[in-house]
Protein backbone atom coordinates (compact mmCIF):
# COMPACT_ATOMS: atom_id res chain seq x y z
CA UNK A 1 0.00 0.00 0.00
CA UNK A 2 1.30 3.38 -1.11
CA UNK A 3 2.12 5.75 2.12
CA UNK A 4 1.47 9.19 2.12
CA UNK A 5 3.34 11.40 3.79
CA UNK A 6 3.65 8.91 6.75
CA UNK A 7 4.82 10.08 10.37
CA UNK A 8 8.34 9.19 11.99
CA UNK A 9 9.07 9.00 15.86
CA UNK A 10 10.66 12.15 17.26
CA UNK A 11 13.54 11.42 19.28
CA UNK A 12 14.76 13.10 22.08
CA UNK A 13 18.20 14.15 20.82
CA UNK A 14 16.43 15.50 17.67
CA UNK A 15 13.67 16.90 19.01
CA UNK A 16 16.37 19.53 20.81
CA UNK A 17 18.16 19.66 17.66
CA UNK A 18 15.01 20.81 16.07
CA UNK A 19 13.85 23.76 19.32
CA UNK A 20 17.24 25.05 18.47
CA UNK A 21 17.46 25.42 15.36
CA UNK A 22 13.27 26.98 15.51
CA UNK A 23 14.78 29.14 18.48
CA UNK A 24 17.91 30.41 16.48
CA UNK A 25 15.56 31.37 13.61
CA UNK A 26 12.85 32.79 15.96
CA UNK A 27 10.65 32.85 13.00
CA UNK A 28 12.69 34.94 11.12
CA UNK A 29 13.43 33.95 7.13
CA UNK A 30 16.22 31.34 6.57
CA UNK A 31 18.06 30.44 3.53
CA UNK A 32 18.98 26.68 2.65
CA UNK A 33 22.47 27.58 3.44
CA UNK A 34 21.69 29.09 6.90
CA UNK A 35 19.89 25.87 7.89
CA UNK A 36 22.48 23.78 6.37
CA UNK A 37 25.90 25.39 7.91
CA UNK A 38 24.05 24.83 11.63
CA UNK A 39 25.01 21.29 11.18
CA UNK A 40 28.71 21.67 10.37
CA UNK A 41 30.64 19.59 12.91
CA UNK A 42 27.50 17.06 13.09
CA UNK A 43 29.00 13.57 12.60
CA UNK A 44 28.85 11.37 9.59
CA UNK A 45 26.86 7.91 9.71
CA UNK A 46 26.58 6.16 6.63
CA UNK A 47 23.80 3.35 6.02
CA UNK A 48 20.81 5.12 8.12
CA UNK A 49 18.02 4.63 5.58
CA UNK A 50 18.74 1.00 5.65
CA UNK A 51 18.72 -0.63 8.79
CA UNK A 52 14.99 -1.99 8.64
CA UNK A 53 13.63 -4.48 6.63
CA UNK A 54 9.84 -2.36 5.60
CA UNK A 55 10.22 0.72 4.01
CA UNK A 56 9.42 3.88 6.09
CA UNK A 57 10.02 7.69 6.69
CA UNK A 58 13.40 7.80 8.75
CA UNK A 59 14.87 11.27 9.89
CA UNK A 60 17.34 12.15 11.92
CA UNK A 61 19.43 15.24 12.77
CA UNK A 62 22.36 14.29 14.60
CA UNK A 63 24.00 12.56 12.10
CA UNK A 64 23.81 12.59 8.35
CA UNK A 65 25.41 10.92 5.08
CA UNK A 66 25.61 13.12 2.23
CA UNK A 67 22.23 12.47 0.77
CA UNK A 68 20.64 12.84 4.01
CA UNK A 69 22.30 15.66 4.90
CA UNK A 70 21.11 17.49 2.00
CA UNK A 71 17.66 16.12 2.23
CA UNK A 72 17.65 17.24 5.33
CA UNK A 73 18.54 20.58 4.97
CA UNK A 74 16.29 20.95 1.95
CA UNK A 75 13.38 19.60 3.14
CA UNK A 76 13.97 22.33 6.88
CA UNK A 77 13.86 24.93 4.43
CA UNK A 78 11.16 24.10 2.45
CA UNK A 79 8.98 23.57 5.52
CA UNK A 80 9.81 26.74 7.35
CA UNK A 81 10.74 24.97 10.17
CA UNK A 82 7.22 24.83 10.97
CA UNK A 83 6.85 21.53 12.87
CA UNK A 84 8.42 17.95 12.70
CA UNK A 85 5.61 16.79 11.08
CA UNK A 86 5.70 19.38 8.60
CA UNK A 87 9.30 18.92 7.93
CA UNK A 88 8.90 15.01 7.53
CA UNK A 89 6.34 15.75 5.34
CA UNK A 90 9.03 17.61 3.27
CA UNK A 91 11.51 14.61 3.94
CA UNK A 92 9.34 11.82 2.25
CA UNK A 93 8.00 14.66 -0.19
CA UNK A 94 11.59 14.74 -2.09
CA UNK A 95 13.07 11.65 -1.27
CA UNK A 96 10.13 8.92 -2.60
CA UNK A 97 9.16 9.14 -6.50
CA UNK A 98 5.85 11.14 -6.49
CA UNK A 99 5.94 11.79 -2.43
CA UNK A 100 5.19 7.87 -2.08
CA UNK A 101 6.43 4.82 -0.01
CA UNK A 102 5.73 1.70 -2.10
CA UNK A 103 9.11 -0.61 -0.66
CA UNK A 104 12.86 0.11 -1.36
CA UNK A 105 12.42 0.75 -4.76
CA UNK A 106 10.16 3.95 -4.40
CA UNK A 107 13.51 5.78 -2.66
CA UNK A 108 14.96 7.77 -5.14
CA UNK A 109 18.26 5.79 -4.65
CA UNK A 110 19.86 7.50 -7.93
CA UNK A 111 20.74 11.28 -7.87
CA UNK A 112 19.96 12.02 -11.44
CA UNK A 113 16.19 10.28 -10.88
CA UNK A 114 16.10 12.57 -7.30
CA UNK A 115 16.84 15.12 -9.53
CA UNK A 116 14.09 14.55 -11.94
CA UNK A 117 11.36 13.49 -9.81
CA UNK A 118 12.18 16.59 -7.86
CA UNK A 119 11.99 19.07 -11.20
CA UNK A 120 8.67 16.93 -11.83
CA UNK A 121 7.69 18.18 -8.06
CA UNK A 122 8.67 21.77 -8.47
CA UNK A 123 10.69 21.67 -5.88
CA UNK A 124 14.24 22.02 -8.05
CA UNK A 125 15.04 23.28 -11.13
CA UNK A 126 18.04 21.15 -13.40
CA UNK A 127 20.20 24.49 -14.54
CA UNK A 128 23.11 22.05 -15.68
CA UNK A 129 22.64 22.61 -19.07
CA UNK A 130 22.08 26.53 -19.14
CA UNK A 131 25.20 26.33 -17.07
CA UNK A 132 27.15 25.04 -20.30
CA UNK A 133 26.74 21.05 -19.37
CA UNK A 134 27.12 18.71 -21.76
CA UNK A 135 25.41 15.12 -22.45
CA UNK A 136 25.79 12.69 -19.49
CA UNK A 137 26.63 9.73 -22.09
CA UNK A 138 26.10 6.79 -19.60
CA UNK A 139 24.39 3.91 -19.25
CA UNK A 140 23.18 3.90 -15.19
CA UNK A 141 22.93 -0.14 -13.85
CA UNK A 142 25.01 0.13 -10.94
CA UNK A 143 22.82 -0.96 -8.35
CA UNK A 144 21.20 -3.87 -10.42
CA UNK A 145 24.78 -4.89 -11.32
CA UNK A 146 25.98 -4.82 -7.89
CA UNK A 147 23.08 -6.18 -6.01
CA UNK A 148 24.25 -8.69 -3.73
CA UNK A 149 25.51 -5.54 -2.12
CA UNK A 150 21.66 -3.92 -1.28
CA UNK A 151 20.52 -6.78 1.31
CA UNK A 152 16.86 -4.60 -0.41
CA UNK A 153 17.20 -6.42 -3.90
CA UNK A 154 17.58 -10.13 -2.83
CA UNK A 155 13.92 -9.96 -3.48
CA UNK A 156 13.54 -10.69 -6.86
CA UNK A 157 10.77 -8.07 -6.91
CA UNK A 158 12.37 -5.32 -5.65
CA UNK A 159 15.08 -5.94 -8.11
CA UNK A 160 13.11 -6.30 -11.21
CA UNK A 161 11.73 -2.67 -9.94
CA UNK A 162 15.09 -1.31 -10.07
CA UNK A 163 16.18 -2.65 -13.19
CA UNK A 164 12.90 -0.90 -14.67
CA UNK A 165 14.11 1.95 -12.45
CA UNK A 166 17.17 1.77 -14.07
CA UNK A 167 15.69 1.73 -18.00
CA UNK A 168 13.30 4.77 -17.28
CA UNK A 169 16.69 6.64 -16.23
CA UNK A 170 18.50 5.76 -19.20
CA UNK A 171 15.40 6.77 -21.13
CA UNK A 172 16.21 10.22 -20.37
CA UNK A 173 18.64 13.09 -21.44
CA UNK A 174 20.79 13.92 -18.43
CA UNK A 175 23.39 16.45 -18.71
CA UNK A 176 26.35 17.47 -16.95
CA UNK A 177 29.33 20.17 -16.30
CA UNK A 178 33.00 18.44 -16.37
CA UNK A 179 35.51 18.38 -13.73
CA UNK A 180 37.55 20.16 -16.17
CA UNK A 181 35.20 22.86 -16.72
CA UNK A 182 34.04 23.95 -13.49
CA UNK A 183 36.26 26.60 -12.44
CA UNK A 184 34.72 28.45 -15.87
CA UNK A 185 31.32 28.74 -14.73
CA UNK A 186 32.38 29.04 -11.13
CA UNK A 187 30.57 32.31 -10.52
CA UNK A 188 27.68 30.96 -11.62
CA UNK A 189 27.02 28.50 -9.47
CA UNK A 190 24.17 29.87 -6.91
CA UNK A 191 24.87 29.85 -3.40
CA UNK A 192 22.60 27.13 -1.95
CA UNK A 193 22.47 25.47 -4.92
CA UNK A 194 22.45 21.69 -4.76
CA UNK A 195 25.67 19.96 -6.48
CA UNK A 196 25.99 16.47 -7.46
CA UNK A 197 29.46 15.08 -8.42
CA UNK A 198 29.37 12.83 -11.46
CA UNK A 199 31.26 9.63 -11.06
CA UNK A 200 33.64 8.01 -13.30
CA UNK A 201 32.70 4.75 -12.06
CA UNK A 202 31.32 2.53 -14.68
CA UNK A 203 27.09 2.18 -14.08
CA UNK A 204 26.83 5.08 -11.30
CA UNK A 205 25.51 8.68 -11.89
CA UNK A 206 26.76 10.62 -8.84
CA UNK A 207 29.29 9.62 -6.31
CA UNK A 208 28.24 12.54 -4.06
CA UNK A 209 26.06 15.37 -3.17
CA UNK A 210 26.33 18.62 -1.07
CA UNK A 211 25.21 22.43 -1.03
CA UNK A 212 26.91 25.40 -2.80
CA UNK A 213 28.62 27.70 -0.67
CA UNK A 214 30.62 31.46 -1.13
CA UNK A 215 33.83 32.05 0.04
CA UNK A 216 35.38 34.91 -1.02
CA UNK A 217 33.71 34.72 -4.35
CA UNK A 218 34.63 31.12 -5.04
CA UNK A 219 32.05 27.93 -4.35
CA UNK A 220 32.99 25.50 -2.19
CA UNK A 221 30.88 22.85 -0.90
CA UNK A 222 29.42 22.17 1.95
CA UNK A 223 28.71 18.46 2.69
CA UNK A 224 28.80 15.48 4.93
CA UNK A 225 32.39 14.01 4.15
CA UNK A 226 32.81 10.49 4.93
CA UNK A 227 36.85 11.46 5.05
CA UNK A 228 36.16 14.13 7.55
CA UNK A 229 33.70 12.29 9.41
CA UNK A 230 31.50 14.63 9.66
CA UNK A 231 29.63 17.67 8.48
CA UNK A 232 31.84 20.52 6.93
CA UNK A 233 32.58 23.15 4.26
CA UNK A 234 35.63 22.32 1.81
CA UNK A 235 38.73 23.88 2.48
CA UNK A 236 39.51 23.94 -1.24
CA UNK A 237 37.31 25.35 -4.13
CA UNK A 238 34.64 23.20 -5.84
CA UNK A 239 36.78 22.78 -8.86
CA UNK A 240 40.29 22.18 -6.77
CA UNK A 241 38.23 20.03 -4.76
CA UNK A 242 36.82 17.74 -7.60
CA UNK A 243 40.11 17.98 -9.18
CA UNK A 244 41.71 16.06 -6.36
CA UNK A 245 39.83 13.10 -6.67
CA UNK A 246 39.59 10.59 -9.78
CA UNK A 247 36.75 9.24 -9.23
CA UNK A 248 35.23 12.12 -9.90
CA UNK A 249 34.37 13.05 -12.78
CA UNK A 250 31.80 16.57 -13.01
CA UNK A 251 28.78 17.98 -11.56
CA UNK A 252 24.89 18.45 -11.64
CA UNK A 253 23.70 21.65 -10.66
CA UNK A 254 19.96 21.72 -9.13
CA UNK A 255 18.23 25.50 -8.12
CA UNK A 256 16.37 24.25 -4.70
CA UNK A 257 12.87 25.87 -5.06
CA UNK A 258 10.05 26.58 -2.46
Amino acid sequence: MLAFFATTMLLAQDSTIFANLCRERNGQTATLTDIAQTFVGTPYAAGTLDGDTAERIVAHLDRFDCVTFVETAFALWRSNLESWPAFTRELQRIRYRDGAIDGYASRLHYTTDWIDDNVRKGTVADITRSLGGIALDKRINFMSRHADAYPALKDAEQLAAMRQIEDSINSRAHYFIPKERVADIDAQIPEGAIVAITSAIDGLDCAHIGIAVKRSGATHLLHASSRQKQVCISRQTLADYLANVGKFSGIIVAQPIK
